[in-house]
């Protein structure tokens, strides 16, 4: 009885050898194929795919990972001549746990990219490396059960891949993600230009454009750019760029104020550029927009409304309903209108110095004296 375990597991040992032997006639070949060395290990070590290809360092192999029921896996890792930091993973519960530890991820304005992708990294370091093709092959690595981290790229299959042409494949597909992810030689704001310009995503094109604006501000490419992109299709971009431009493209500004799909935000920011001839559509934002853009509205017209806005504004400043952000932002706004317009003059309506909740007081020449409601008379 004591000898029949041990029968077992000779038998079974005898009856992979086979099936070890021409696994590892299909790794030598593989790496004959792709000009790799070969190691083929032993009854307790796995054959060993490894070398450099065109410079790139590459390895297979086979892992056993699991609990009581170990598993095997094949492994590739491919190396990448990207940033230190930069990650890309697929989104799952994963990653949601990471983002509640490490934060939000990057966004590059690809919906169905951003929705799919658990992306880390410099932000004008990874929006130069994403463009519209480096970002389908990254998708396809990640379908495949591939990922970026450690500047390797690293795919994992369950089992044994059998088939040379399998291995060499599969190899050459991390290949060519590592070669798409290495760029081509131009610097990171070339690369952020191009995709400004060419990439097919408005969403992309804003977001490599607003990145090299507010980040890199003063460079010849960036102001070539801002200037080429006045005439990109998608109204958001070319109102972004005339922004930065400023006086250069007032006429673009005040055109495109036309553009039904313009961002609230953006538009406001563009009407508080107008001046005077933006009070009047920021007045209806105001007293018709959401919180959030009747807050940017009183903002605006701090900075650039007339004495007229002040009427406006002012049931915005009190009220126990009243968003309390929204109350300071039309109390600050009032106080810069009068500070900048002469609210001292007869006739002007101001908040009273006396009450904080937002009364009001006329405003009289001095010999007159001045009539405050919200302040106590003598009797």
């Amino acid at each position: 009885m004591s000898l029949i375990v041990p029968l077992i597991i000779a038998a079974i040992a005898l009856s992979t050898i086979p099936i070890r032997a021409a696994r590892k006639r299909v790794w030598a070949r593989a790496a004959e194929a792709l000009g790799l060395g070969f190691t083929e290990g032993g009854f307790f070590s796995s054959p060993r795919i490894e070398g450099q290809v065109g410079g790139t360092q590459v390895v297979v192999r086979t892992i056993r990972r699991g609990g009581k029921h170990k598993r095997t896996y094949t492994v590739i890792r491919v190396g990448a001549r990207v940033p230190h930091d930069l990650v890309l993973r697929s989104e799952g519960l994963g990653s949601a746990i990471n983002k509640l530890i490490a934060g939000r991820d990057l966004q590059i304005g690809d919906p169905m990219f951003d929705q799919r992708v658990l992306i880390r990294g410099e932000e004008l370091e990874t929006l130069a490396l994403l463009d519209s093709p480096t970002r389908h092959k990254v998708k396809e690595l990640l379908a495949s059960g591939g990922w970026v981290a450690d500047r390797v790229i690293r795919w994992e299959k369950l089992g044994h891949l059998r088939n040379e042409r399998e291995i060499t494949g599969q190899v050459q597909e991390l290949l060519a993600v590592s070669g798409a992810l290495a760029g081509d030689g131009r610097s990171v704001e070339e690369r952020i230009a191009r995709n400004a310009l060419h990439d097919p995503e408005p969403g992309v094109r804003l977001r490599n454009l607003e990145a090299l604006l507010a980040q890199r501000r003063g460079l010849p490419v960036t102001l070539g750019l801002a200037r080429r992109c006045l005439e990109d299709p998608d109204p958001a971009i070319a109102l972004t760029a005339a922004l930065f431009l400023g006086d250069e493209a007032l006429e673009r500004i005040e055109a495109l104020m036309a553009a039904p799909s313009l961002p609230p935000m953006l538009r406001i920011r563009a009407l508080e550029r107008l001046g005077q001839r933006g009070e009047p559509a920021l007045l209806e934002l105001l007293a018709q927009g959401s919180t959030p853009v009747k807050r940017a509205a009183a903002r605006a017209l701090g900075a650039s409304g007339g004495l007229g806005a002040v009427e406006h504004l002012l049931p915005y400043t009190e009220g126990l309903l009243t968003d309390a952000a929204l109350k300071t932002a039309a109390r600050e706004a009032v106080a810069a209108i009068q500070a900048r317009c002469g609210g001292g003059e007869r006739g002007a309506i101001s908040l009273s110095e006396a009450d904080a909740s937002g009364a009001l007081s006329l405003a009289q020449p001095a010999d007159r004296g001045t009539a405050s409601p919200g302040a106590a008379e003598d009797g």
